[in-house]
């Protein structure tokens, strides 16, 4: 678990406006309204397929929202933040990646691109995904900075194992199931 404590500290938290492709909330609840439920006043919930629960917390007359992938396949935003983060680093750092990995990565990042793109709130037009993700690497890349590449032949180097599992064959396997099942693309849980 050490190497998912490293991640987060290079990486900083996953946030909303990181994702590229961002879902109106407002209008989210306005959309299903019928299907809102005000457990207490100031607070709504909004269950999804997925199932994706959002929360909607009145603070101040402002909402503030919180959702939550519970469908068992991992919150898409969340890993397609990962991604872009190992993507950048294997950027900059030739020996964390070889060539096959990092074409399975962007090909991975494609994917989710699309996933999300489809099923973001609204959704995002086709011929937006590619530059969208675009934006969301160089962005990132900006704001990584600069930074120690970590040390490839160290036995214990818990980034590069993460990173090199996150583009492994068996990640794209598990993406194929993951993105087999239709939900809002959340960042939450991440990590």
């Amino acid at each position: 678990m050490r190497w998912l404590l490293a991640l987060v500290l290079m990486a900083g938290a996953a946030r909303a406006e990181d994702a590229g492709f961002p879902i109106d909330y407002d209008a989210l609840f306005a959309a299903h309204a019928d299907k809102v439920q005000q457990p207490e006043p100031g607070l709504r919930h909004l269950e999804l397929p997925g199932p994706v629960i959002v929360t909607a917390r009145d603070n101040g007359g402002v909402p503030t929202y919180f959702a939550t992938d519970q469908s068992g396949q991992g919150a898409v935003g969340c890993a397609m933040s990962v991604m872009i983060e190992v993507l950048v680093l294997a950027g900059h750092c030739d020996s964390v990646l070889d060539t096959g990995s990092i074409a399975r990565l962007e090909g991975l990042i494609h994917a989710y691109g699309v996933f999300m793109a489809q099923n973001s709130f609204p959704p995002v037009p086709a011929d937006q995904v590619l530059p969208r993700l675009q934006a969301m690497i160089r962005a990132r890349d900006a704001r990584l900075g600069q930074f120690a590449c970590p040390a490839p032949d160290a036995a214990d180097n818990q980034i590069v194992s993460m990173a090199r599992s996150i583009s492994s064959e068996s990640a794209v396997r598990r993406a194929k199931r993951s993105l087999s099942k239709p939900r809002l693309p959340v960042l939450n849980p991440c990590l």
